[in-house]
């Protein structure tokens, strides 16, 4: 133990050694002349290895930007002892400081520390009033002997006083005319932690992107979006985690702002609390100050001392669909006096729900609008709901509001008019559509896109539904997207019906209902057992006669097909364009895939059906080559561009020469063969007016025309006044049709 304590005496800066003499047999201190014998002279750590130590006022540092630890007299920085290389952190700036350090030479005041001893006595408040730091400044006795200023570490100068030290160096070896006490501002600020980067090396605070080694603290446990509190000294930063908590507010301290919660929690509020908590305190205070009011729910979040810097309710808030049905509270009150009752959907729980609203708030509410009614939930006897969104903000709180989205089991994902992007699971969110009105007011969930189908499927099959007026209440996923579990809605505004395909002309049946008719022999989505009852909302043909072809369609609420639309298909023009493996595992069409769940459907008058992918390859192998001429394939594809329905059907020969001759009068003809129709029978003549006159005198046409050469044919043709061109149909007989127009004069009128 003697021995041990030895070794670290004679590591001590310039003195003379304690050494070992066994002349005396006892330990003894610097010989006098006898410096050299048995070691004796200065310390191992001063002769061996250029130990030394200084003192003073750490003024510089590497924790704010500087290139070493200064030591200086002053708080100033002047009158330098030494610089060391010591890695000292901000909260040692301006603290008394003894430092032992290795030196390069004897007489040298730089090198690199071996220990640092804070010779200061610090008293440190947290968010601390301006009385509290009054009085900690009158607890120095001598007041000659305060800095009078305070000095300031860190750059954010927005927040002062987030931590306020009061530094007693008294225990410093200082000049007279240094004070020994001086108080220090440590300035933070508040926000949410930026992307952090293993591979740069890297972390963004408030936009800037800062350099791991840069930051002082440990933020591996720091998620990007979490609230953080930090201080920046130059490109240094200390960066701390910010906590959380909830519960119910039974107490405001108006004075301090204190908060008081229901298991006896008390908040005190921060230095780092914005302009928006302290409004949220406001209302608190208001709601607090009213008997009737159930006390309110809150979140908050804390700073790195536990006091709240932030509030919010969001996770309360209770946004709900105004159906516009409404009630006098009392029929016997005067109009003067009359309270109403409005009918609210609640967007999170489905609950219909009656608010007692001013009768001026009535007169002016919007059906279909969302309104926060969380205060109706406070006892409030009579209030005025606020509209939760608007032309500019499409957020409130955790609920994100949408015009309209259309649904097709592919789209994972919405971006709104403020540009917020939402993501949901196609199998796990709950669509949740509320229904009527006043007796009649219901919601009805569904779990699942494939749900939500089911339950609009009432003739035929479903392939999208479009929603309107849409509000998704949201959290945040753990890669910070906002995610939906709840899609709400009143307005289910467009069910598509997908693919109705007519191989022929159709005529409706008679005798139908008042508002609908029904079509036979149709193919919807490629359904391989034809429909004898297709029915159509009457309001979406003008007529019996359907033309053959493709259709979109959608669905009203009674299951009928409306807004029967004509539209594309795509041909397999050369058999090359139908390609796979062998197995026919991964099939193409030209550059669309085909789906798992394709249907193949022969709708030709034949006993051989082609009705499979296998099927379908042998007879392009086989038959197609001998009936090109007379059967077309067709596909359609499905909402992810995948081939989903592919026909076999008939066609006329597409060798048909359709020709119309020349006549009198101005006017010319030609014929040509609809191709794009190829379930028609239609040859469209178009007449030219080619004239001298520079405009044609005449309204409906009078036409004469021949099919091969047969009985002479007169119809008349719709051409408006004025107008260079007139067409008209006619039926094709053979596979060789010409049709001779002889003349072509005004009609009779």
């Amino acid at each position: 133990r003697q021995q041990a304590a030895l070794y670290a005496f004679n590591t001590l800066t310039e003195i003379k050694q304690v050494t070992y003499t066994s002349n005396a047999n006892n330990y003894v201190y610097g010989i006098g002349g006898y410096w050299f014998a048995d070691g004796t002279g200065k310390t191992l750590g001063w002769s061996v290895f250029s130990l030394k130590s200084a003192e003073g006022i750490i003024t510089d540092n590497e924790g704010v930007g500087g290139k070493t630890t200064v030591l200086a007299e002053k708080y100033d920085g002047s009158n330098v002892r030494a610089k060391i290389n010591a890695e000292t952190d901000a909260f040692l700036l301006y603290h008394g400081a003894r430092i032992w350090f290795t030196a390069s030479k004897w007489d040298a005041v730089e090198g690199d520390a071996v220990f640092v001893y804070d010779l200061a006595d610090t008293t440190t408040l947290t968010c601390p009033s301006d009385k509290a730091m009054s009085d900690l400044k009158k607890t120095v006795e001598d007041k000659e002997d305060l800095k009078a200023d305070t000095l300031d570490v860190g750059e954010n100068s927005a927040i002062d006083y987030y931590e306020f030290a009061l530094i007693d160096n008294s225990a410093v070896d200082l000049p007279k005319t240094t004070k020994n006490f001086v108080t220090v501002n440590y300035q933070f600020d508040a926000v949410k932690l930026g992307t952090r980067s293993e591979k740069n090396e890297s972390v963004v605070v408030d936009g800037e992107t800062v350099k791991l080694d840069n930051v002082w603290t440990d933020i591996s446990d720091i998620e990007k979006g979490d609230w953080v509190v930090y201080m920046q000294c130059k490109n240094e930063h200390y960066i701390y985690a910010a906590g959380a908590t909830a519960g119910t507010v039974t107490y405001l301290n108006t004075k301090t702002g204190a908060i008081t919660l229901d298991d006896g929690t008390v908040l005190e509020q921060s230095r780092l609390a914005d302009d928006t908590c302290k409004d949220v305190v406001a209302k608190i205070e208001k709601i607090l100050g009213e008997d009737e009011h159930v006390k309110p729910n809150y979140a908050f979040v804390l700073d790195s001392h536990g006091h709240y810097m932030a509030i919010s309710n969001d996770d309360y808030l209770t946004v709900a669909y105004y159906t516009k049905a409404y009630k006098p509270q009392d029929t016997s009150a005067w109009s003067t006096d009359l309270v109403w009752i409005a009918q609210f959907v609640d967007v999170a729980s489905g609950d219909v729900k009656e608010v007692p609203v001013t009768t001026g708030w009535y007169n002016k509410a919007t059906i279909g609008q969302y309104y926060d009614i969380t205060d109706m939930l406070y006892g409030d006897e009579l209030y005025t709901p606020v509209a939760a969104f608007s032309a500019s903000d499409k957020t409130y709180g955790d609920y994100v509001y949408f015009n309209s989205i259309t649904f097709d089991g592919s789209k994972w994902k919405a971006t709104n008019g403020d540009k917020t992007t939402v993501v949901w699971d196609n199998d796990d969110v709950t669509f949740r559509v509320a229904t009527g009105a006043g007796k009649d007011a219901d919601c009805n969930d569904y779990i699942g896109f494939n749900e939500l189908l089911d339950a609009y499927d009432f003739n035929y099959p479903v392939t999208s539904i479009t929603l309107k007026n849409v509000v998704m209440l949201t959290t945040t996923s753990g890669l910070g997207n906002l995610a939906a579990d709840l899609i709400f809605t009143h307005n289910v505004d467009v069910i598509k019906g997908g693919y109705v395909f007519f191989p022929e002309d159709v005529t409706a049946s008679v005798g139908v209902a008042d508002d609908y008719w029904v079509f036979d022999s149709a193919y919807v989505n490629g359904d391989d057992e034809t429909y004898d009852d297709f029915k159509v909302a009457k309001s979406a043909v003008n007529n019996f006669k359907v033309e053959a072809g493709f259709y979109t369609f959608e669905l009203n609420s009674k299951g009928y097909a409306t807004n029967l639309d004509p539209t594309g298909y795509y041909t397999i023009t050369d058999t090359s364009d139908f390609y796979g493996d062998t197995d026919l595992s991964d099939v193409h069409i030209g550059k669309y895939p085909v789906a798992e769940d394709v249907k193949v459907v022969d709708v030709r008058d034949v006993n051989d059906k082609v009705d499979s992918l296998e099927a379908l390859d042998d007879f392009f192998d086989n038959d197609y080559n001998d009936l090109q001429y007379k059967v077309k394939v067709v596909y359609t594809l499905n909402s992810n561009d995948e081939v989903a329905v592919i026909y076999v059907v008939n066609t006329k020969d597409v060798d048909w020469i359709a020709t119309a001759g020349c006549t009198a009068d101005g006017w010319s003809a030609t014929a040509t063969y609809d191709e794009l129709n190829a379930y028609n029978d239609d040859i469209i003549v178009t007449l030219t007016y080619t004239g001298p006159a520079a405009s044609v005198d005449c309204g409906d046409l009078a036409v004469t025309y021949t099919v091969n050469g047969g009985t002479p044919v007169t119809v008349t043709v719709d051409h408006t006044y004025g107008a260079k061109t007139a067409t008209f149909t006619v039926d094709a007989e053979s596979a060789t049709t010409v049709i001779a127009v002889s003349a072509v004069v005004p009609a009779a009128v």
